[in-house]
């Protein structure tokens, strides 16, 4: 009796285990997607976005993702990775601010000023998370 119940979870945890493992196709796509998307979504509401503006952030934001998955998938070293990450990121910004109004513009400075704060807050004075030690 008691050997069947166990038998019986292991075959349950196996069945879930191979399930889940194929419910994505791509995940990393589909991942990067979902990121945009949820950034536009989020400057949508926090910029009042139009549709048509939306349309183009997200468009910027795949964009943006796409490109920096091929620059993790190059054999390039770190510094130079970095480098060229920081350079397609201000790009995008300066993108972005052909796409907003001055007032849309200005709320998203604040709204990345802020974020950069609170990512400055949790992470310490020198922006990398330290161990405490006991």
């Amino acid at each position: 009796m008691n050997i069947t119940k166990i038998l019986a979870v292991i075959l349950i945890a196996f069945i879930s285990t191979a399930t889940f493992s194929q419910q994505t196709d791509n995940p990393v796509s589909s991942t990067g997607l979902n990121k945009a998307q949820k950034r536009a979504d989020r400057m949508k509401t926090e910029l009042s976005l139009s549709d048509d503006q939306y349309n183009k952030v997200l468009e910027l934001f795949t964009a943006q993702g796409t490109q920096m998955k091929s620059l993790k998938d190059q054999s390039v070293s770190k510094e130079d990775r970095k480098a060229k990450m920081k350079t397609l990121r201000s790009e995008t910004n300066s993108q972005m601010q052909n796409i907003l109004t001055s007032d849309q513009s200005t709320k998203f400075k604040e709204f990345k000023k802020k974020k950069h704060e609170k990512r400055k807050m949790k992470c310490g004075k020198h922006g990398k998370k330290r161990k405490i030690r006991q």
